[in-house]
């Protein structure tokens, strides 16, 4: 009688990691199960420059617009398409049958792991939707994004009839005041966005020679915001 519970259990333990996979994928896989290799298009695998965030797949976590948290995912987010997908347990790329409403991805930068928070659902700028995805740099009362804008540019040289096609990127700052997105221009003018506390923000910017074109000092100053 002892050896049969011993066997339930092994087969227990061998059942709780297939389990948990399947779980997953009927919660997130998408309906059809499309295989997806690669999300560039046929016409494009000419082209010089990665359309991704990252080179490659980058852990991290995904919540879905119903709610649902998966955690631990292998991901890959196209800045050239705006999409978001996913690992499968057997290894293939798939899309997510639920929207995504906010992902965080873990990324090298200098050698060290940086969490990055990106979500959607803004009010949608032109030409754009609401399922764009905007990084979130700072998560305060007036919140600052940033978007990565990648797009393919082609050109044909004067010596050569073969078009080269590359993927160029612009880079733009907003910020965000009930849900609506307004491109921060990093300069003085733009602090009147802080309103009465604009003095003391541009004192606080002489004062620790912070320079609103740096990321990281722009950051400083909308956390110093939320700070007075």
């Amino acid at each position: 009688m002892k050896g049969k519970y011993i066997f339930i259990v092994v087969v227990l333990c061998q059942l709780i990691p297939v389990l948990k996979g399947l779980a997953q994928q009927n919660v997130v896989r998408t309906s059809n199960g499309v295989n997806r290799p690669n999300l560039m298009k046929k016409d494009d695998m000419d082209v010089k420059g990665s359309p991704y965030l990252t080179p490659g797949w980058a852990t991290g976590v995904v919540k879905l617009a119903n709610g649902q948290v998966h955690k631990e995912m292998d991901l890959r987010y196209n800045q050239l398409d705006d999409e978001l997908t996913f690992k499968n347990t057997d290894g293939t790329e798939l899309s997510f049958e639920q929207p995504v409403s906010e992902f965080k991805i873990t990324t090298l930068a200098d050698d060290k792991k940086l969490t990055r928070l990106f979500r959607n659902n803004f009010v949608p700028l032109k030409g754009t939707t609401n399922k764009a995805f905007y990084e979130i740099l700072y998560d305060g009362t007036i919140k600052l994004v940033k978007k990565d804008f990648k797009y393919i540019e082609s050109y044909q040289p004067y010596i050569t009839e073969a078009v080269v096609k590359t993927v160029k990127e612009k880079i733009k700052y907003y910020y965000v005041i009930d849900n609506k997105l307004t491109e921060f221009k990093n300069n003085k003018k733009s602090l009147e966005l802080f309103g009465s506390k604009a003095d003391k923000i541009q004192e606080y910017i002489s004062k620790e020679k912070l320079d609103l074109k740096v990321e990281a000092d722009l950051i400083k100053v909308f956390a110093y915001s939320d700070a007075i």
